[in-house]
């Protein structure tokens, strides 16, 4: 589902932008290390639904630190109903790793 959403999106994009998709096990060093030397580095980052208990988050973080560069651009959806203290402890985690964050309606 992932990658069929990808690819129509894609075709609306110009033909010099790059569009993949990939699964990533956020405690898998080498594989995040491999996607890196694969396809980064990376300009646009987005994620989902990811942020759902606090144990996610240093992970998250974790591949967040090793594929983002000064211009990459992180966009990741989740709903503050879900788990606000999870929100909370990733954006405090997140800023002091350097990350600047806005919260958009």
């Amino acid at each position: 589902l992932l990658e069929a959403n990808a690819a129509r999106n894609a075709a609306r994009l110009p033909a010099s932008v790059r569009v993949s998709v990939e699964a990533v096990r956020w405690e898998d060093a080498g594989a995040t290390r491999r996607l890196l030397e694969r396809h980064g580095p990376f300009r646009l980052v987005v994620g989902g639904d990811l942020l759902y208990r606090p144990p996610t988050v240093q992970p998250l973080l974790g591949v967040l630190d090793a594929v983002c560069g000064a211009e990459t651009h992180v966009l990741l959806a989740a709903s503050l109903q879900h788990s606000p203290e999870t929100m909370r402890l990733f954006a405090e985690a997140a800023r002091g790793r350097g990350f600047e964050g806005r919260i958009l309606p």
